[in-house]
């Protein structure tokens, strides 16, 4: 009874996880978007957006939920969100907490005309506020803030502050308001000393005419190039747009292309005032961020213990005991040249601590950059340039450089700014064409951070090669322009066909009709008094344009197969086999004949038109050329083969022969004369057509004599 018992419990346990999972996709999927500012706003923001995603991928049916972080965390905890978008420390805090995607695309940001995939923190005063110029001025000052969760709102301003020796909350009082908006108003008001808040929030809101911009300064401004907005901080990505686990796959998918493919003047991006998204942003230093200033998830130190010790720097212990040994036995030398050896000492350090950082064996390359030429490489990046160390160390950037990037402008100059950013303490991430000793080209992504060593200022230097991603782009950009232009070719065959078909409808029709109609009417009239040649005659005369009336239209049926104004929607082959078979219906009683369908066909995209007319042609030339000396017996099956579904229709009629069954599928091929089976030739070739639209191909086994089996393959959706 037992294992019966737990069998059922388990099995009503699945039974209403999946009737959870159908009623979330009934509901559609739940994009949650973290409200920085009031919601009202955020959702006059945003909107557009997720009926731009709507439209462009409707299966998705995404519903805009403006949620503040501790709300947003609630809902993921009760299971109701499937899509997230919120600020990049936010995503850390969810990514190591939920079982979350990696970000899907980074936000694009767009001011005064420039787009900026970065964001920062502002440290805002009054204008009056002669105390307040440097960052060491806040210590024991009232700062408001819109929360400690804020990357741009909180947390890179704590960061920097931290790098000036004031660590937050201890070295200053802060004081928690409503959102980035209220710091504003509340700093503005007099009310605090001063206040966090992200880029881009003072700009917005003196553009919105809520502030005055006389009445607030920055403090610790920074100027990075190309940036638009006021900064006191480093920069950090943009938000990231990630998704759960359990969203479908090929949704997610077609969710990110559509990000990457939103365009800077569409509505949606106009609304949210953005210029879109990109591919995904390194979101490494903001986790070094919070692990610097142990936020969550990283508040709590990790255990280190005395063993610990001891097995990560056992080496060290043994040369320091040596070195003990030794120090102790040349005291008086060392007394004599202490000087020298903390010169020396030094420098041994300094060493040390380049090596440490460069990670000779990592397999990224890696340099360092002191007063702009390359001090230092490890192997890694000797590989990708090419080159020996001699012929990298020693030289600046330009010098393996292009004299011109791809933009136009200088590699000397360029090279000098960024270089000039970081000795500014100013991270940056850019691309890059280098030359290679051999005069080969490669592209790079570099990643610059500032160190201090020693007290020295040098740059970090991280490559990643994107020379095939670039090229590969390039190509991309050359076929889309070939599509492009055989798109407007083929829109222009279609509408010459389009009028071919709506001259044959009419132009050539009307007259057919008129003759056949008044041929009609000669044999009726002289039908008594015609000769039997006169009759026969006319009979030939009115056969021949009535077949000449279904040659047109059918030739008309061959033009437009396959071209529908509504989009493919999901059809059910079994419903359509019946459909078929009712039209066929006089036939088959007529004939005798017998038609056998499998119980269950396969539901695929296409148009349920075309599909119905497919089987009606098939199973009409099954029950057209049979052999008189039996009954017609066809037979609908299906398998699936892979990522394909082979649907057949066999018959026991007279088959094909090896040489004639390519040429069947041609327009106006016939194997049999009219006078013996009536038809114009077009069906079959029909049939490919309206096949090879829907993404497949069909072909013909058969035993002459035996009969013939017309095999169907279409893809999986």
């Amino acid at each position: 009874m037992a294992p019966l018992f737990l069998r059922l419990t388990a099995l009503a346990v699945l039974v209403l996880l999946v009737a959870g999972n159908v009623a979330k996709a009934q509901d559609g999927l739940a994009l949650a978007v973290f409200a920085f500012r009031p919601k009202p706003v955020m959702v006059q923001l945003y909107q557009p957006l997720v009926d731009y995603l709507n439209q462009a991928v409707p299966e998705a049916r995404l519903r805009l939920v403006v949620l503040n972080q501790e709300e947003m965390e609630q809902e993921l905890g009760a299971q109701r969100l499937d899509l997230l978008f919120t600020n990049p420390s936010h995503f850390i805090v969810l990514r190591q907490r939920n079982r979350l995607t990696g970000a899907l695309a980074t936000l694009v940001a767009v001011e005064q005309g420039v787009a900026v995939s970065s964001l920062g923190g502002v440290i805002i005063t009054g204008t009056g506020r002669d105390d307040i110029a440097r960052l060491a001025d806040l210590r024991g000052k009232t700062i408001a803030i819109p929360g400690t969760k804020f990357l741009g709102g909180y947390q890179t301003q704590a960061f920097e502050l931290l790098q000036a020796g004031i660590r937050l909350p201890d070295d200053a009082s802060l004081l928690n308001v409503d959102g980035h908006d209220g710091v504003v108003q509340t700093v503005a008001a007099g009310k605090a000393d001063a206040g966090f808040i992200r880029t881009g929030i003072l700009e917005a809101m003196i553009r919105e005419g809520r502030v005055s911009p006389d009445s607030l300064k920055v403090v610790n401004p920074q100027n990075p190039p190309g940036f638009p907005f006021q900064l006191s901080t480093r920069q950090y990505p943009e938000w990231a747009f990630s998704a759960l686990p359990h969203v479908n796959e090929r949704v997610v998918r077609r969710i990110t292309s559509a990000l990457l493919a939103l365009e800077p003047d569409h509505p949606a991006a106009k609304a949210a005032s953005i210029h879109g998204f990109t591919i995904p942003a390194d979101y490494l230093p903001v986790e070094n961020l919070a692990r610097a200033l142990r936020l969550s998830p990283f508040e709590h130190a990790p255990d280190f213990t005395f063993s610990d010790i001891i097995s990560r720097y056992r080496d060290v212990l043994v040369v320091l005991a040596l070195a003990g040994g030794v120090i102790a036995l040349l005291a008086l030398k060392l007394v004599v040249n202490n000087r020298r050896l903390r010169q020396a000492h030094q420098r041994a350090e300094e060493s040390d601590e380049v090596f440490r950082r460069l990670y000779e064996d990592a397999p990224t390359p890696v340099l360092i950059i002191r007063d702009g030429r390359f001090e230092r490489c490890n192997r890694a990046a000797l590989d990708l340039a090419g080159a020996r160390a001699d012929q990298l160390i020693g030289r600046s950037p330009e010098e393996i450089s292009p004299p011109l990037q791809p933009d136009g402008r200088s590699s000397r100059d360029l090279a000098r700014e960024f270089l000039d950013d970081v000795s500014h303490y100013s991270s940056a991430r850019f691309d890059w064409v280098h030359v290679r000793p051999d005069g080969q080209e490669f592209v790079v992504e570099v990643s610059l951070t500032p160190i201090t060593i020693g007290g020295h200022r040098l740059a970090y230097v991280g490559w990643t090669d994107i020379t095939d991603r670039k090229r590969a782009e390039a190509e991309l950009q050359a076929v889309n322009q070939r599509l492009a232009e055989q798109a407007g070719q083929l829109m222009r065959v279609n509408a010459d066909l389009e009028q071919f078909a709506s001259v044959a409808s009419h132009d050539l029709r009307q007259p057919l009709r008129m003759v056949a109609s008044y041929l009609g009417l000669i044999r009726r009239d002289i039908q008594t008094q015609a000769s039997p040649e006169l009759r026969e005659y006319l009979g030939f005369a009115l056969d021949g344009a009535k077949r000449m009336d279904r040659l047109i239209q059918d030739l008309l049926d061959y033009s437009r197969s396959g071209r529908h104004s509504d989009a493919e929607a999901p059809v059910d082959f079994h419903q359509a086999v019946q459909e078929a078979l009712q039209h066929l219906q006089p036939v088959i009683d007529e004939q005798g004949g017998e038609v056998i369908v499998a119980e269950t066909l396969p539901i695929l995209s296409g148009h349920r038109d075309d599909v119905v007319r497919l089987f009606q042609n098939l199973i009409g030339n099954a029950l057209k050329y049979r052999t008189p000396d039996r009954p017609p017996r066809v037979q609908v099956g299906c398998q699936r083969d892979g990522q394909c579904w082979r649907i057949w229709v066999a018959d026991n009629g007279r088959g094909i022969a090896e040489a004639d069954r390519e040429r069947v599928f041609k327009i106006f091929q016939r194997l049999v004369p009219s006078s013996e089976c009536e038809g114009t030739g077009i069906g079959l070739a029909v049939c490919k057509k309206i096949v090879e639209n829907m993404g497949g191909r069909i072909w013909i086994d058969s035993v002459p004599g035996q009969g013939s089996t017309f095999q169907v393959s279409l893809p999986v959706d």
